[in-house]
């Protein structure tokens, strides 16, 4: 059994091999004829650490998997081309998810003719839990929109909208201008958010992953 722990860090089992590339043994298993007579063997800790990775729009990612069930995915991420002409390269009106050839998410239109900034990012907790969060802002820094997504082998589940995050600072800071949020980090099940504004510094908020949503901690 583990009695080792390590910071930052979710202990998910043993192998033969320090880089994991071993037989596999889970925490507590019973387990026959490990080694011969007279023999030792060496198990090494596995560890895994929550991260968070940013997807590029027009890019197919086939390493990532976003449904949990252990196989890599087909990720792509589509943008709808805003309606003005003076809209710079890179900003969109919407996104389109694909995960194996099959649209798993269409995201609102952000009633920006000119376009917007579209920031997508695969986030794997520690748990093993993969969601998918998609923000969007404008270029002069304006807030438009930020959503979290649980996804599964047939569909994309929408767990959070950062305007909850946004809302709570405006109404403590009833003077802030042009509220803006940013999904800062990641560590273990627990999420950062930070919210501000042209006015008063950058407030955080954190946020656990427990039963299929986020509760504020």
């Amino acid at each position: 059994a583990n009695s080792f722990k390590r910071a930052g860090y979710k202990f998910v089992g043993w192998n033969t091999k320090a880089d994991g590339s071993g037989k596999a043994y889970k925490n507590k298993a019973k387990v026959k004829n490990l080694v011969k007579a007279n023999k030792t063997v060496k198990l090494h800790a596995q560890w895994r650490k929550s991260t968070m990775r940013e997807l590029n729009v027009g890019t197919a990612y086939k390493k990532f998997d976003i449904t949990g069930d252990g196989v890599a995915d087909k990720i792509v991420v589509k943008g709808t081309v805003p309606e003005s002409a003076d809209a710079g390269p890179g900003y969109y009106r919407s996104l389109k998810v694909f995960v194996n050839g099959k649209k798993m998410l269409t995201t609102q239109d952000s009633g920006f003719s000119f376009g917007v900034y579209p920031q997508v990012k695969l986030v794997n907790l520690a748990s093993g839990v993969p969601l998918l969060y998609v923000h969007y802002s404008t270029s002069n820094g304006y807030y438009v929109g930020g959503w979290l997504y649980r996804c599964s082998a047939k569909a994309m589940k929408k767990i959070f909208d950062t305007t909850t995050i946004t809302s709570a600072y405006a109404k403590q800071y009833s003077g802030a201008y042009r509220v803006y949020e940013a999904f800062d980090s990641v560590s273990l099940n627990d999420l950062t958010f930070k919210a501000g504004s042209y006015t008063t510094s950058p407030v955080t908020y954190i946020y656990r992953y427990k039963g299929g949503k986020l509760v504020a901690k």
